[in-house]
């Protein structure tokens, strides 16, 4: 998947400081308020990928199936899966750049323990917690337990949330079916991707991902000729 240096442009320095109580609020706020600024551009601008976004499942079906996780994790998470339940795997709905669509909180599940290496295979075993030891935003051969999905795309790559300790807790990660996660981090955490996306809709900013709607769709094309 071609990789945007739009994306993850802030990736030193504040942005992946691990977060405060204060600053935790703070990504909360700002995951609910840019999400909801993407839904209503959707419901403008592209009907028919808004109308594909499913409402959010109960709370009491988040919070059981996050605490089932058995690694620790931010409230913002929860407040993700609070504001809707992903979108169904149909074929068209392209929410976010490279043909990812946000999972449901089931879809995470099901994504995240279909990756997890659960035989009893020494070797394998090895090298999974070999990629959990390492910090945040450093590569992962396997699926660390400490990565939770938060989209996926028509090749079974997945975005996922990196919560494994460092500096760059919480950031995001590309997780390749074929080579694991190898490249750097793309985005310093989800709300600082949320706002990325939303700066290239509303044209704020213009990346190599280029937002393009019609029929009532929105897609994305990749042009490595533009500057990021």
């Amino acid at each position: 998947m071609p990789v945007d240096s739009t994306f993850g442009s802030s990736s030193t320095g504040e942005g992946f400081r691990v977060v405060s109580l204060r600053r935790q609020r703070s990504m909360e706020d700002g995951v609910r308020a840019t999400w909801t600024r993407i839904v209503g551009w959707l419901e403008a601008e592209a009907p028919l990928c808004h109308a594909a976004v499913r409402g959010p499942e109960s709370p009491a079906v988040v919070t059981d199936a996050l605490a089932n996780l058995g690694v620790s994790f931010p409230e913002y998470v929860s407040e993700w899966w609070s504001l809707h339940d992903g979108v169904p795997r149909t074929h068209g709905v392209e929410i976010f750049p490279g043909a990812f669509w946000p999972l449901g909180i089931r879809e995470m599940i099901e994504s995240r323990q279909g990756r997890v290496v659960h035989v009893e295979d020494p070797s394998r075993l090895e090298i999974q917690a070999r990629s959990e030891s390492l910090p945040a935003g450093d590569h992962a051969w396997y699926f660390p337990r400490s990565f939770i999905p938060l989209a996926q795309d028509p090749t079974g790559c997945v975005l996922s949330l990196d919560l494994r300790a460092g500096e760059k807790h919480g950031c995001l990660k590309v997780w390749d079916r074929d080579e694991g996660a190898l490249l750097p981090p793309i985005a310093p955490g989800l709300a600082q991707y949320l706002q990325e996306i939303l700066d290239l809709l509303e044209g704020r900013t213009a990346g190599q991902w280029v937002p393009v709607f019609g029929d009532g769709w929105l897609t994305w094309t990749f042009d490595p000729t533009r500057r990021p």
